[in-house]
């Protein structure tokens, strides 16, 4: 057994100045892209023109400090790493799962015997994509036409490349995003603000391509809106309508009693006036009413019926008594009505003396 040791260990020093040693051992990531939380598989390949893959030690190693991680297909962590032999392909193969951040941009090493083979595994678009974690698709936000979407994605790479379309319209214009870095990665916000038209059943739809994986961030199927927009205008409408009505109906009603209040006044003031000019003017009449009808006329006939009611006695006394009384009487009628004073009293007087020619008789 020994011998054949050594034979192999002369035969590597002879080969390594024929063969490089990247050529009989080498590692790489065997499938992209890789997608972070998800396990990843590192694959290493051992030449064929030597014996594989049990004659000398296996081993995978990581970090800065080339950290044995599994040795001969046993795990140093058996929830972390995992080692697959194929013989037949000569390939050793490292399963790291649920692969992080902390697993990228570091060396890694494959060793087979005193082959080696150790780069870095370095974070690139091509090779790796952190998927969304949030759930998809998002619902839309519908206020009346207006379609409205804000969202972040809190952590993806690459950065994501979105369309927007409704139906067959290609509304990509109203879609903003918005790319912050993360950590190793990138923290996206999309805003979406859109005014859809009349038409029933289309379908609004938000993707995005994070390296090479589509994703639907929304897909919302609009139901019919028009007749339920029409009829909430309407109702608006009608609203606005009745409140309007009632104002101008308050306003007239207030304007009429306004109206209404005035001509009452203006009535009570008229009836006011008029009943004291009334009473004014009936007293003023009763008042002529007594100076016409004390006239020398009815004097005249006072006085002849007193006489003929006396006639045969002493009328003397009477006739100067009721020509003294009568004649204040006539001077305060002809001082109101006019009457020249002078021809009452020479009518008095022509009584008088025919007053004396009946006694004489």
């Amino acid at each position: 057994m020994k011998i054949y040791k050594v034979l192999y260990v002369a035969l590597c020093i002879v080969c390594e100045t024929e063969t490089p040693v990247q050529d009989r051992i080498s590692w790489n990531l065997l499938k992209k892209p890789a997608v972070f939380t998800r396990d990843v598989q590192l694959e290493c390949t051992i030449s064929t023109e030597f014996p594989c893959c049990n004659e000398f030690t296996r081993k995978w190693s990581r970090g800065r400090r080339y950290d044995l991680v599994v040795m001969n297909g046993v795990s140093l962590n058996t929830a972390k790493y995992k080692e697959n032999l194929n013989i037949s392909a000569n390939t050793s193969t490292l399963t790291i799962y649920k692969f992080s951040e902390y697993d990228v941009d570091i060396p890694y090493e494959c060793s087979y015997g005193f082959d080696s083979a150790s780069h870095i595994l370095e974070l690139t678009e091509e090779n790796f994509e952190y998927h969304p974690e949030e759930m998809l698709p998002y619902n839309l936000t519908l206020e009346g036409h207006q379609v409205v979407l804000n969202i972040t994605l809190m952590k993806v790479y690459p950065a994501p490349i979105c369309t927007a379309m409704d139906g067959d319209i290609d509304v990509t214009d109203n879609l903003i995003i918005k790319n912050d870095e993360n950590g190793l990665f990138l923290r996206s916000n999309l805003r979406f603000n859109y005014t859809i038209n009349y038409v029933c059943h289309t379908t609004v739809e938000i993707s995005c391509r994070i390296g090479q994986t589509k994703f639907a961030i929304v897909n919302y199927s609009r139901p019919c809106i028009k007749e339920k927009y029409d009829s909430t205008v309407s109702l608006v409408t009608v609203r606005v309508m009745i409140i309007v009505c009632s104002i101008v109906i308050i306003f007239y009603i207030t304007v009429l009693l306004r109206m209404n209040y005035r001509l009452h006044v203006k009535r009570n003031k008229y009836l006011s006036t008029k009943t004291d000019g009334s009473n004014q003017e009936s007293k003023t009449d009763d008042r002529n009413n007594d100076d016409t009808n004390v006239t020398p006329q009815s004097v005249e006939m006072q006085r002849m019926s007193i006489v003929q009611s006396h006639e045969g006695m002493d009328l003397e006394p009477a006739v100067k008594h009721n020509v003294q009384h009568s004649q204040p009487l006539l001077q305060s009628v002809a001082k109101e009505g006019n009457i020249d004073t002078r021809v009452v009293t020479n009518k008095s007087r022509k009584k008088k003396k025919r007053l004396k020619t009946i006694q004489s008789v």
